[in-house]
């Protein structure tokens, strides 16, 4: 991410920012300070270029929330974050071009106030590389090959185990260079190499090159860890990486045990090559990791830092559940997954082309190919659950498709259960069914939930977190087989990537469905990517303005009462906010606001029709009487804002009628006198509320 929260920084001074109170009918006061110590600097293409500020809004001595950070380099803007009130750090590298950079940061506090801190950055081209081979072992003086790049004078330093053994100074760029290091001591020794020079007066380094060196003395067949890994700390629910590589002496393969905070997690005979050792972090605290081959071992300290955010995916009535995270390939237990005493079988498997393998993003998979199977002895459908309810969870993906037809996952006996192909899955009962599609080569997570028959009987589907249909099933249906099957997954069609399957003994809310889903993601960043854009309800699980995503624009309508049905026209005032394009801001009084559409005036959500007819007030106290939705349609004065509620096509009414813009070549009269006139709707996402005597409320 261009920016992120890393908790309190102590300022070292520095210039920049101001406060002052508010200018937008507001009482608050709005302070902002660059605490980088900073205003203007150099630095190393591909290096971090962290700006840190601090900065309050304060109303009548109460902080008035998160607020937004806006990023413009070069005049563009680059990113828009939300911001918790107090130390700020972002790093703007991302944002910059080679040469001087000009960047303004500004926060923006709810009410709108916002100050500005401008910094320059100017980034020049200096790199070191290397074609240094670490994996192969050395038994005499070593010969390291380095090539400066840079049109300025340099100053390459060599350190060896934490020590400087020299340096060497040149002005060439571009052209391979030398340095000898004398022989070492059996084992692994660290190398680190760099460069820095002065530009501009100032002294800038290149980036740095990490090596873990094998040095090996005759005779002597002690094994060398080797690892490259320096990092310190991790975020809480964040994965360890930790590349290591065992070089056995005596023989091609090692013998090597993995122990976390004294717990043996793996043990497992390696080739010299490097391997990765993975840990998901869910607990903080310290984190010891040791990587041992015989009396040789090597051990990783790491701090696990508490998350910004709690994400624990559901345990109550949880009757299977098979995680692929942090499995290999090469460990003993390869072969086993394990649910409590539900124990898949594993059969067909090579281990080298299917079996715990990584997809595109280092996840791991499953992967069940060719005459790979996998059977698990749980019975889904062993009851019938109307009682108490029932949930499904299944992540994967499917690949490498030749018949699109064929089931590659199945929990189906006499036409009841759980059936999936390539490209759809189905679930059915007795007297009812229910399917999605999906696509192979795509991600894909499917739930589904069944709730009791004391509820509303309902069969609800989700894709990854999202409900994607419901159908009613009668009351005296049945889910049950009569003879249960366990599930089968695998198929020379199609080959099927599983992340995980969960099954519970009840119906999960869409809020736990969610969180499951959440909670189940390998990447730190897929995690916390998802927790922040579903973060926007409160404690009552209300959605409120102070959660919205900083890029969603948002209307406010204040009325008594809202219109119910067509014709029900009531006068209202209100307010618009675009976060991404304050000057577009408006608040609004005097206008006319009705129930839009025949039909759907009957449904929860209503698509309202509002006449501004006394004009748009914008923040700058100008009035006009219309308002441009977008750069490239006619201003206008009465505007439907449309709720799909029984229907999912979302923007797609939107995109589809701006593509028939685009490629239709045919002008209407009006057209060929306005540009600006179009031949269908136009328009873009907005979150809409209700304020009454009552307060705010999500509509």
């Amino acid at each position: 991410p261009s920016g992120e929260r890393l908790g309190p920084f102590a300022g070292n001074g520095g210039g920049g920012g101001g406060g002052g109170g508010g200018s937008s009918g507001n009482n608050a006061t709005l302070t902002v300070t660059n605490t980088s110590g900073w205003l203007s600097r150099t630095i190393a293409q591909g290096s971090s270029c962290r700006v840190s500020l601090r900065w309050s809004s304060v109303e009548d001595g109460l902080p008035t929330g998160n607020g937004s950070l806006r990023i413009i380099a070069n005049g563009a803007q680059k990113s828009m974050l939300d911001i918790t009130q107090g130390d700020i750090i972002v790093d703007i590298a991302p944002h910059l071009n080679q040469g001087a950079n000009s960047v303004s940061l500004t926060v923006t506090d709810v009410y709108g106030n916002s100050r500005t801190i401008r910094v320059t950055i100017t980034v020049v081209v200096i790199a070191i590389s290397s074609t240094f081979d670490a994996s192969v072992p050395y038994t005499g003086s070593i010969i390291f090959p380095y090539t400066p790049t840079g049109a300025v004078r340099k100053t390459t330093h060599f350190v060896l185990d934490g020590v400087e053994i020299g340096t060497a100074e040149t002005s060439v760029s571009g052209r391979q260079q030398s340095f000898t290091i004398v022989q070492q001591s059996h084992g692994a020794h660290t190398l680190r190499v760099y460069f820095d020079a002065v530009i501009n007066g100032e002294t800038v380094r290149s980036n740095e090159l990490f090596y873990d060196v094998i040095c090996l003395e005759p005779l002597d067949n002690t094994p060398v860890i080797t690892s490259t890994f320096q990092q310190e700390s991790i975020k809480q629910y964040g994965t360890l990486n930790i590349p290591y590589a065992v070089y056995n002496p005596a023989s091609l393969f090692a013998d090597v045990t993995i122990t976390v905070n004294g717990e043996t997690v793996a043990s497992m005979s390696v080739p010299r090559t490097e391997q990765v050792f993975s840990q998901r972090c869910d607990s903080t605290g310290s984190l010891t990791v040791v990587i041992r081959c015989g009396t040789v071992s090597r051990s990783f300290l790491v701090e696990v830092d508490e998350s910004d955010f709690h994400v624990e995916a559901e345990t109550e009535a949880l009757a299977l559940y098979l995680s692929t995270y942090g499995r290999s390939n090469i460990t003993a237990d390869r072969a086993e997954w394990k649910s409590g005493s539900i124990e898949a079988q594993l059969t067909g498997f090579n281990f080298t082309s299917d079996g715990w393998q990584r997809d595109a993003n280092g996840n791991t998979v499953l992967r069940v190919a060719g005459d790979a199977r996998v059977t698990i002895p749980y019975a889904i459908f062993a009851t019938d659950f109307r009682g108490t309810g029932k949930t499904i969870e299944i992540e994967f993906s499917t690949r490498n498709v030749m018949n699109y037809d064929a089931t590659i996952l199945s929990c189906l006996s006499a036409g009841r259960g759980l059936s999936m192909t390539a490209q759809s899955i189905s679930l059915a009962s007795e007297q009812s069914s229910i399917s999605l599609q999906f696509k192979e080569d795509e991600h894909v997570r499917v739930s589904f939930v069944i709730e009791k028959m004391s509820e509303n009987r309902l069969i609800l589907p989700y894709i990854n977190g999202i409900m994607s249909g419901a159908v009613q099933y009668p009351a005296n249906d049945d889910f049950s087989q009569v003879e249960p099957v366990g599930i089968s997954i695998g198929s020379n069609d199609c080959t099927i990537d599983i992340y995980g399957i969960r099954v519970y003994d009840n119906a999960l809310t869409r809020g736990q469905i969610l969180t499951n889903y959440i909670a189940d993601s390998q990447s730190i960043d897929d995690m916390l990517e998802l927790y922040l854009r579903n973060d926007i309800y409160d404690e009552y699980g209300n959605v409120v303005i102070e959660k919205l995503p900083s890029f969603l624009p948002y209307i406010v309508f204040s009325c008594a009462e809202l219109p119910q049905y067509k014709g029900d026209k009531k006068v209202c005032s209100g307010r618009f906010v675009d976060p991404m394009n304050p000057s577009r801001n408006f608040t609004f009084t005097g206008a006319q606001i009705d129930v839009q559409g025949t039909s759907s005036q009957y449904y929860e959500r209503k698509n309202y029709k509002v006449k501004f007819k006394q004009g748009f007030t914008f923040s700058n106290g100008t009035t006009v009487p219309t308002f441009q939705l977008t750069a490239d349609c006619v201003p206008a004065a009465t505007f439907c804002f449309k709720a799909d509620v029984a229907s999912s096509e979302g923007t797609n009414n939107v995109e589809l009628v701006r593509l028939y813009c685009d490629a239709c070549p045919y002008e209407t009269p009006a057209q060929a006198e306005n540009h600006l006139v179009r031949q269908g709707i136009d328009g873009f996402p907005i979150v809409a509320f209700w304020n009454s005597s009552d307060g705010t409320v999500f509509i």
